[in-house]
């Protein structure tokens, strides 16, 4: 969780390049995480109409990315997602 320079709510999430890309393109809901956002991070504003299901699929990516491979082992998921 974090804000924006204008004090707008936002949270940040670990994705794919691929994906971030994406998501920025599609609106101005989604930028790329200051100081981070080049290693994938990326945001989205809390001041939009959320979709929670796919907040839900992004949080669990984001998880999945930066997770300890031993919890990830232990919860019999595999490696990190490509």
């Amino acid at each position: 969780m974090g804000e924006n320079e204008e004090g707008i709510p936002s949270i940040a999430m670990k994705t794919s390049k691929e994906t971030q890309e994406f998501l920025v393109q599609e609106g101005s809901r989604f930028f790329r995480t200051p100081y981070i956002g080049q290693h994938g991070w990326t945001s989205i504003l809390g001041d939009h109409e959320l979709e929670w299901v796919e907040v839900e699929g992004l949080i669990k990516e984001a998880y999945l990315r930066t997770a300890p491979k031993s919890i990830l082992k232990s919860l019999k998921i595999g490696g990190s997602p490509s």
